[in-house]
């Protein structure tokens, strides 16, 4: 008997494992960063906006070459819709949580699940249609 899963499910669960690395990468380099170097014990800020970007990069370089396989737009284009739609992600799960948090006086945690659950979901879609998407490019 084999399995056999459909091609959106896989694609999904590469998402998820590419994230998943992204999460490694971020926390990773925030760690070493700030418990071992003195720029990193002293500047917390900067020193996650750095760990971010590169899981970003991590990310961006895996979605294209193993989760979507897209490589007929160019490096630089494709990796800037990418950085926007990042940012997007990011901004949009801020807020969600930010109005989970006060407006319905969510726990937490409880509220960045859910606004991470919802804006991952969304990140996926918009990744697969607007910047990985072989269509656009011809």
């Amino acid at each position: 008997m084999s399995l056999n899963f459909s091609p959106a499910l896989i694609q999904l669960t590469k998402f998820i494992l590419v994230g998943a690395s992204g999460l490694v990468v971020d926390f990773g380099i925030y760690t070493l960063l700030t418990r071992f170097t003195s720029f990193g014990q002293n500047n917390l800020v900067a020193v996650g906006f750095i760990a971010t970007l590169l899981a970003n990069f991590n990310n961006f370089y895996w979605h294209r070459y193993f989760t979507f396989s897209e490589l007929s737009t160019s490096f630089f284009k494709q990796y800037l819709k990418f950085l926007t739609a990042s940012v997007l992600y990011l901004a949009g799960i801020q807020f969600t949580f930010w109005g989970l948090m006060n407006w319905l006086t969510w726990y937490d945690l409880s509220a960045r699940a859910v606004a991470v659950a919802i804006w991952a979901l969304l990140y996926y879609l918009v990744l697969k249609s607007q910047v990985f998407n072989s269509a656009e490019a011809k």
